[in-house]
């Protein structure tokens, strides 16, 4: 987490308020981690296979909530993992949970390598 030390001189700030701005820090991460997976989530509820994508050419404009990115995202999703592509949803969930709940992740890249094995 970035430290406020290097924006802020230390006899600036208060502990008090560095903690607090630590805590906001940690709600507004997890609250990202929320909106990436309302996106993915959306972008894969409104998947239509005739979306323009990577394998299929089409002249009309992307259906998907998303647009383009949206279309060839649930396009690459679906058809390279299938239905467990709702596992990055899920733990993306999870995961804001944890980190506004300041309960933190513990190991980032061995809870990725579980992610990627449980898919």
């Amino acid at each position: 987490m970035p430290s406020l030390g290097r924006y802020i001189p230390s006899s600036l700030v208060s502990p008090r308020i560095r903690s607090a701005a630590r805590q906001r820090l940690a709600e507004l991460g997890g609250m990202t981690l929320w909106l990436l997976a309302l996106a993915l989530a959306a972008s894969l509820w409104s998947y239509n296979p005739r979306d323009p994508s990577m394998n299929t050419a089409s002249t009309q404009a992307p259906t998907n909530l998303l647009g383009v990115v949206g279309a060839y995202l649930a396009d690459a999703l679906l058809q390279n993992i299938g239905i467990t592509c709702a596992l990055p949803v899920l733990a993306l969930v999870a995961w804001g949970w944890r980190v506004a709940r300041h309960t933190g992740l513990g190991s980032v890249p061995v809870r990725v390598v579980a992610l990627l094995c449980a898919m």
